[in-house]
């Protein structure tokens, strides 16, 4: 065994377990949650009040989005526990969020849930954006 096979244990939690399980949390919002996101919003633009139905739309989402994270990111859940004691934890910790779900990181790994989720949110503050600008319904012929 190489000595970066070996697997590198953090109170005894598996690192590459960790990592495991992030990779499958950005994959679960990109592909269920974006997607999700994207059909719920293109639906609700067809309705009589798009930002209302959008604003329920999000609502679920979220609900998905927390019912998920309780049972994908358990080992994720204990690093974080574990780093308000352990200063090891605490950098390992550190490390993993800033090479896995810093922002660039996110632009690159998860389009489909930014792209999903930022449209649904549009949708939500839409008539607001509207009412506050006139000319914007002026110049998208609304």
């Amino acid at each position: 065994m190489n000595k970066s096979d070996e697997p590198i244990i953090i109170n005894g939690l598996d690192l590459n377990a960790i990592i495991d399980e992030i990779e499958q949390w950005l994959t679960f919002l990109n592909t269920v949650i974006g997607m999700l996101s994207f059909t719920l919003a293109l639906a609700c633009l067809g309705t009589n009040t798009p930002a209302i139905n959008a604003f329920f739309s999000f609502i679920i989402v979220i609900l998905a989005v927390e019912q998920e994270k309780r049972s994908l990111l358990g080992k994720t859940r204990k690093l974080r526990a574990a780093a308000k004691d352990n200063e090891k934890a605490d950098i390992i910790l550190k490390g993993i969020e800033q090479k896995y779900l810093s922002i660039p990181k996110l632009i690159f790994k998860s389009p489909i849930y930014l792209m999903g989720f930022g449209l649904l949110l549009c949708v939500i503050i839409s008539p607001f954006v509207f009412n506050e600008y006139p000319y914007l319904t002026e110049y998208f012929n609304l």
